[in-house]
């Protein structure tokens, strides 16, 4: 059996389409994706299964009600909520298989399918429990980590050929797309090696003269040493022809996984949002001097320096349409989890807040227009909340921030890009008062 194979047989016609139709994207697409996903999920759960912990991980989610058994579940995904707890549980699955490189994985297989990083998330979510619940039905005995562990040991080599010649998905060590193919390379010379060092033995036993009485031993001590020639043909191969290193995960693109992933951005009404520009990080840091004689250091062109030019500028006044875009807040794909990266430029709007105590803020969140709108408001608002959450850690009074989601309201640039919907994917910030 070639697992890779039987779950694209299971996952195909229905499945695709409807998925699809879900995402907004052609079925072509859908299935480019799945020859990359289906053969990074199973090395996930490879991964994840070699660790009791982890084993037992994915045993307690093969059993969750959220995770679909059959293909029947699966078409109910349009029905209300069903498509948000499928999410919610793939992102967790996915999370867990890839660890720190979850958003890196989604966003390679989406490039490779022509697919935007948040849909690409979206669908990794929501493919990896289904093929979590089918494995179920194909683990002789039905599911256990033993059993798990037992088939993907030996449907290794499927797993790695069937990977997309040239995609290298990050921490997938031989099952990333240099390692496969070097893996499935090595398998195939050292076929070829044995097949010719075969034929080569055997031509000299057929073509070298002996007494007749010598025959029968001369032959059998030939065709006994075989074996050894075969594998020191493929050891001989492995040392002259090194496995490529893995591509540097850090390299790879950031993408996310689930619900459309975001920088929340702001906005009751319509707003001028003024946001740092695209060489912030790298125009070189500045130094300013607070009124509470704390001293901070950020980016030439970052929120700090537009809110603090407005705060101490008198001569623009409070209003309702002038926003500021956080840069450098980032969260955990489809979650309102800030990410521990995101610390310095917290801690700089705290102090900043520190230093000028009548200054209140109005906190938005926006998403862009990818999936349900209902979703997209629910995550906008908490991760809205969670900024005055994190803030309010650092010390800041809680009614001073007042947190909103405004789901994909207000976009700053048109959503048929996927550079636009990354400018709508964010947080921004109005004074209310100073």
């Amino acid at each position: 059996m070639n697992l890779v194979e039987t779950l694209k047989g299971q996952l195909g016609g229905p499945i695709v389409q409807q998925i699809a139709q879900y995402f907004g994207l052609d079925v072509s697409q859908i299935e480019k994706f799945l020859d990359g996903a289906l053969p990074s999920i199973l090395g996930g759960f490879g991964q994840l299964s070699q660790t009791a912990d982890g084993a037992s991980q994915l045993a307690t989610l093969a059993n969750s009600p959220s995770v679909p058994g059959d293909l029947e579940k699966f078409s109910q995904i349009s029905s209300p909520g069903s498509a948000d707890s499928m999410l919610a549980e793939g992102n967790s699955l996915v999370e867990k298989s890839f660890g720190g490189d979850s958003e890196a994985v989604a966003a390679k297989l989406g490039e490779h399918a022509g697919i935007d990083p948040a849909k690409a998330g979206g669908i990794l979510a929501m493919l990896a429990p289904l093929v979590l619940g089918l494995l179920g039905k194909i683990i002789p005995g039905g599911f256990s980590a033993d059993g798990l562990r037992s088939l993907l040991k030996d449907q290794l080599p499927n797993i790695a050929n069937a990977m997309p010649r040239g995609l290298s998905i990050p921490g997938l060590g031989l099952l990333s797309g240099a390692g496969a193919t070097a893996a499935a390379a090595a398998a195939t010379s050292a076929s070829s090696a044995t097949s010719g060092a075969t034929t080569y033995l055997k031509s000299v036993a057929d073509s070298t003269p002996s007494p007749a009485a010598n025959d029968s031993k001369g032959s059998n001590l030939i065709w006994a040493l075989l074996p050894l020639f075969a594998i020191g043909a493929v050891i001989a191969y492995l040392i002259m022809n090194p496995l490529p290193k893995e591509a540097d995960a850090a390299s790879e693109p950031k993408a996310l996984a689930g619900t459309p992933i975001e920088k929340p951005s702001v906005a009751t009404e319509p707003a001028a949002a003024m946001e740092p520009s695209a060489t912030a990080q790298g125009s070189g840091m500045t130094e300013k001097d607070l009124p509470s004689g704390e001293k901070l250091t950020f980016p030439a062109e970052s929120i700090e320096a537009n809110l603090i030019a407005f705060i101490e500028d008198a001569n623009r006044p409070v209003d309702k349409t002038t926003w500021f875009t956080f840069d450098r807040l980032n969260f955990d794909t489809g979650k309102a989890t800030i990410k521990p990266d995101s610390q310095a430029v917290l801690d700089n709007i705290a102090k900043i807040l520190a230093a000028y105590p009548k200054v209140k803020l109005k906190i938005g969140g926006y998403t862009d227009n990818t999936g349900n709108e209902q979703s997209n408001l629910k995550l906008s608002g908490d991760r809205a909340a969670a900024t005055r959450e994190a803030l309010v850690k650092l010390g800041v009074a809680e009614d001073r921030l007042d947190p909103e989601g405004y789901g994909s309201q207000h976009p700053k640039a048109p959503n048929d890009t996927e550079e636009g919907r990354a400018q709508n994917r964010r947080i921004d910030v109005r004074v209310t008062e100073k």
